[in-house]
């Protein structure tokens, strides 16, 4: 019974002390190289998740971002109506993107390494992000390669590069 208890109590804190992210202010955006020449910017909106960063509590941290695929947005709506369909995020089968944190490891001065896991359609692969943590401010930038996750693999290198560069701002309550 007294396990049950400690159990449940544990759980209440950490539950207590996560906090929601302020979808109204976090950010998410990318750019991408478009035939070598120019870069295209684009953003996601439709964000939600979980961020608790403690450096005293190591085993208490929790970080998940999910974001709404169909919310890709880089200001040219065929460009965009592309993006959503089975060529690149297939939105009607894979809704979301998501980041959880598994592992994290306070550098000091503000700074994280946060290993986890990067869901995009059916592709999870471990990756690393860097966090600064700015009072109730998080943001990091990490790249990763479109083609290890599906997106665009009969388009060249060319037309669109491999190399995409995810730039994160979250803001918790």
């Amino acid at each position: 019974m007294r396990i049950a208890v400690f159990f449940l109590l544990s759980l209440f804190a950490l539950t207590t002390q996560a906090q929601n992210l302020d979808t109204s202010q976090s950010k998410v955006s990318f750019e991408v190289q478009n035939l070598k020449v120019n870069t295209v910017e684009g953003s996601f909106s439709g964000l939600s998740g979980w961020a608790y960063l403690n450096p005293d509590a190591k085993k208490k941290n929790l970080l998940k971002v999910c974001l709404d695929a169909s919310t890709i947005h880089t200001g040219i709506s065929m460009r965009d109506k592309n993006l959503r369909g089975p060529d690149f995020f297939d939105v009607s089968q894979y809704p979301q993107i998501c980041f959880t944190g598994k592992t994290y490891k306070y550098l000091g001065d503000n700074r994280w390494e946060v290993k986890g896991i990067l869901q995009v359609k059916d592709q999870k692969k471990e990756i690393t992000v860097w966090l600064i943590q700015n009072n109730q401010l998080l943001t990091c930038q990490f790249t990763i390669n479109r083609l290890e996750y599906g997106l665009g693999p009969d388009y060249s290198s060319f037309t669109i590069g491999e190399e995409v560069t995810i730039k994160v701002q979250l803001h918790h309550r």
